[in-house]
């Protein structure tokens, strides 16, 4: 079971350690936020099709998540942000106004966040350069520049090539709608069957 983390601590700990890249947070439903660091610095949040201010009060409305850092993987966006400083005060003033609620017992006490860790067994690796340009083009045409990130994330979360494709369903169908999140799952399942993943079904 993948740890969750309490959000705000999360961006702190990155902030604090100046890095570049991108904090990815999955949240149990699904959807997704990214923060795109530059040494410590957020230059842009996103959060299911929100960007920039739009996406801060979603985002400080999460309070838990799975979360991953990329270093140095970062999409091109830039956002109109209040300061780094403001925006963590932000989220850890919103927790505290939520007051006390019951303990997850997977949250890290230390707030760690999870980096990338490379394992024999991990789906991606088990994928051509092909499948994997697939996952990425096919997702870029609903959610746009993250695809690369998102994709790389599910691809080392799931356990197989169906349960990806069907997280990475939701993501489109949380962002635009079901009709959307079908066109995505059949495009990706014909193309990736013509790579010879034949047992996938499509909706």
């Amino acid at each position: 079971m993948k740890k969750k983390h309490k959000i705000a601590d999360a961006i702190k700990h990155v902030c604090e350690k100046k890095e570049t890249g991108t904090l990815v947070v999955i949240t149990d439903d699904n959807q997704f936020a990214t923060f795109s660091l530059i040494k410590g610095e957020i230059v842009s949040i996103g959060y299911q099709g929100q960007y920039g201010v739009e996406a801060i009060e979603s985002v400080a409305s999460i309070e838990l998540g799975v979360c991953r850092f990329r270093r140095d993987k970062m999409s091109s966006r830039r956002d109109a942000l209040p300061s780094t400083e403001d925006i963590i005060a932000h989220f850890l003033q919103y927790n505290q106004k939520a007051k006390a609620q019951p303990s997850v017992s997977s949250v890290d006490s230390d707030t760690q966040v999870e980096e990338q860790e490379k394992s024999k067994d991990m789906l991606i690796d088990t994928l051509s350069i092909e499948q994997k340009r697939i996952f990425e083009t096919c997702l870029a045409e609903y959610i746009g520049a993250m695809a690369p990130i998102l994709t790389e994330e599910y691809l080392e979360i799931e356990s197989n090539v169906e349960s990806a494709v069907n997280s990475l369903m939701l993501i489109v169908r949380n962002m635009s709608g079901m009709e959307d999140a079908k066109k995505f799952n059949q495009t990706i399942v014909e193309q990736l069957k013509a790579t010879g993943l034949n047992d996938l079904a499509s909706l």
